[in-house]
């Protein structure tokens, strides 16, 4: 129950405090757009978030990181209302998905997500971006490493 608590609580509080971070945007909502458009997405995995935008973006990181964010800009010709899901996985088993709105848009919608990286959770991860559909908008790979090496 300890370990519950522990792994469990701390990722509740994450999620509660996920932010979805806009771009302004003063564009008249009746330019929004009622068939899907195309997305492109940008998708950074870093240690921080500092005024929008990604730290220490790499695809390897020490065990003793602590938490990584998952970062992603969402763009779209015209602005787009869509839900995504930052999923993240471990060694190919998910550890935690986290939904966000956003409105896509020709200057892009910034958001992102923080997992929190045990020190026994060296190896391969992956976040997967999806969509509501669960069909696969981008993803990011990067490795967790023992400090000790």
């Amino acid at each position: 129950m300890k370990y519950l608590v522990r792994s469990v609580l701390p990722l509740y509080i994450l999620f509660l405090f996920t932010v979805a971070l806009p771009e302004e945007n003063e564009e008249d909502s009746s330019a929004v757009a009622a068939e899907p458009v195309e997305l492109k997405l940008d998708i950074k995995i870093a240690d921080a978030i500092l005024d929008k935008e990604p730290v220490g973006i790499d695809s390897v990181f020490e065990n003793t990181i602590g938490t990584l964010c998952c970062w992603s800009k969402v763009v779209a010709e015209k602005l787009y209302p869509i839900t995504i899901y930052h999923i993240w996985n471990y060694e190919g088993k998910e550890q935690s998905r986290d939904s966000i709105d956003v409105t896509a848009s020709p200057d892009g919608f910034r958001a992102y997500t923080a997992h929190k990286i045990l020190p026994e959770q060296t190896g391969d991860w992956t976040v997967y971006i999806v969509d509501r559909n669960y069909n696969v908008l981008g993803m990011s790979k990067f490795n967790i490493v023992d400090s000790q090496d």
